[in-house]
C-alpha cells in the first residue's frame, strides 16, 4: 500500500522484491487519478498472502526419544503445508519440534512446541479454539 499525495491509499501487488526494494503493479480496479506515485517512494506492506501449501520442513529436536520422533513424523504426515520432517541438523529446516521446559509444579507433564531454527518458541495464536 502506498499513500498518494492526496492521502488516498493505493493498493499495489508486489511482483518482485530484492532486499527493501520492490517492483509493484496496480491492483485491478485501482486508479491513481491525478496523483502520481514516484519511483523510490515508500510503500508499506499491508497484507501478505501465503501459498496454500507452504512446503515447510520441520526438524525434530535431538532430545526427543525414538518413539516421540516416530509419533511426530506420523502426525505431521497429516498436516497440510508440511513437506518433510527431518532430524535436527540433517538439513536446513523452517522450524524445530522440541520439548517445552516443564514447570516446577508439575515436572512429570511434558509438552511439545515449535521453535525457530535459532531456538525461539513460536507461539501460535488462533481466532478460534483449536478442535480436538
Amino acid at each position: 500500500m502506498a499513500l498518494l499525495s492526496d492521502n488516498r491509499p493505493l493498493l499495489l501487488q508486489v511482483r518482485s522484491r530484492e532486499g527493501l526494494t520492490v517492483k509493484t503493479r496496480l491492483l485491478e480496479g485501482q486508479s491513481m487519478g491525478e496523483a502520481k506515485l514516484q519511483r523510490g517512494e515508500p510503500v508499506q506492506e499491508w497484507v501478505r498472502v501465503l501459498p496454500s501449501n507452504l512446503g515447510l520442513t520441520v526438524a525434530l529436536d535431538n532430545s526427543l526419544e525414538r518413539i516421540e520422533r516416530v509419533d511426530a513424523t506420523s502426525a505431521f504426515a497429516n498436516v497440510g503445508g508440511i513437506a518433510q520432517v527431518v532430524g535436527a541438523g540433517e538439513q536446513p529446516a523452517d522450524c524445530v519440534l522440541g520439548k517445552l521446559k516443564t514447570s516446577s509444579d508439575n515436572p512429570e507433564r511434558e509438552s511439545y512446541g515449535l521453535f525457530s531454527p535459532r531456538g525461539y518458541y513460536i507461539r501460535i495464536q488462533r481466532d478460534r479454539p483449536m478442535k480436538r
